[in-house]
């Protein structure tokens, strides 16, 4: 939606209307967004499947296990100082996504 912010009158006499652009951003309560662009056109955006969650447990027995998104298990032995920083390298990759 554009609202007439102000009129400016150039120095050759040219009258020009400012306008300001308003859209919106708001959140649903199922899960989807909805943005109304300058025009008022609605756009439902769907962000329900947005976050990727994976996990990791400790396990009995000194090792960790590591479940991604896709459901997939990895068993992580922290016996020794390789796996410990493997351990470490996937957390950071995980926290930057």
């Amino acid at each position: 939606m554009l609202i007439p912010l102000l009129r400016y009158t150039d120095e050759d006499g040219s009258a020009f209307t400012i306008n300001e652009t308003v859209t919106a951003l708001v959140e649903n309560t199922n899960g989807t967004v909805t943005y109304t662009d300058e025009a008022g056109n609605d756009t439902i955006i769907d962000v329900t499947n947005l976050e990727t969650l994976t996990e990791i447990a400790e396990n009995t027995d000194g090792t960790f296990t590591y479940t991604d998104e896709d459901g997939v298990d990895t068993i992580i032995d922290i016996s020794n100082l390789e796996t410990l920083l493997y351990l470490l390298k996937l957390l950071v990759i995980q926290m930057l996504k």
